[in-house]
């Protein structure tokens, strides 16, 4: 079942003729409910911007974004805050904790913001951090968190209103290989046991090995749509995708 649609998307930006600068072009995508899609490309690719777009943190300069198949590309401002509160969970290189919150405080934050009823809305955060193997710290502050903790919170944060899609921006930027390693078992665990749908972008090809599916982007189109299969190791699908970058110079 198809959850987000693209057609047909370009992006635009400036206003003087001689000084736009294209971000995409004439993009097509389809995303399937529960799917893991990762997006590669260089900076300057157009990753970021096609995330931005599906979030409906901007505007299509043309084209429509389906969600559901319902054309946000339409919506207006305060529409679309109550369509990412409701449907999106955003996970991001720098973690965007409140320093002065603990672990339990910043997990239930997006909830804060949603309309509907909280009971339960504490257990439910402390469900979710054990899940990712950080309950033990629901009262703990951000200072005192390693890096990889720090993301899993943000993750659990992603989670606390029950998203359709999650989206994630090179969530893995500020660590260390290992602790990248920990965060994206756990991001692929999301999808393989729990079916949420992820949506990720990295320039990392490690990363994107975790995924389903990789699409790669280059000067503002998608180059190449690449499966890797089942049966495969994670270190064969990165010399995979290695292998494919390079071919494709991106």
């Amino acid at each position: 079942m198809t959850i987000l649609s693209v057609q047909q998307v370009t992006k635009r930006f400036g206003n003087d003729r001689d000084h736009t600068i294209t971000a995409l072009k004439g993009v097509d995508l389809q995303i399937e409910k529960g799917s893991f899609t990762a997006i590669m490309g260089t900076s300057g690719s157009g990753k970021s911007t096609l995330l931005n777009l599906l979030s409906g943190l901007d505007h299509p300069t043309e084209g429509g974004i389906y969600l559901k198949g319902e054309n946000i590309s339409l919506f207006d401002d305060k529409k679309l805050t109550e369509l990412r509160n409701r449907h999106f969970g955003f996970i991001f290189q720098f973690f965007h904790l409140i320093p002065m919150m603990n672990v339990l405080e910043n997990v239930t934050l997006p909830s804060m913001f949603s309309k509907g009823k909280h009971e339960h809305l504490e257990g439910k955060a402390l469900e979710l951090l054990s899940r990712l193997e950080i309950g033990h710290l629901a009262h703990s502050f951000p200072s005192k968190l390693s890096g990889g903790q720090q993301q899993r919170v943000a993750i659990a944060r992603a989670l606390i209103n029950d998203p359709d899609i999650i989206l994630a921006d090179e969530p893995t930027g500020s660590l260390d290989s290992n602790t990248s390693k920990l965060v994206m078992e756990h991001l692929q665990l999301l999808s393989d046991s729990f079916k949420h749908t992820l949506i990720l972008v990295t320039h990392d090809a490690g990363v994107a090995a975790y995924a389903d599916r990789v699409l790669f982007m280059h000067d503002g189109q998608i180059v190449e749509d690449f499966s890797p299969g089942e049966g495969t190791s994670h270190k064969e699908r990165t010399q995979l995708l290695n292998d494919i970058a390079q071919g494709l110079s991106v």
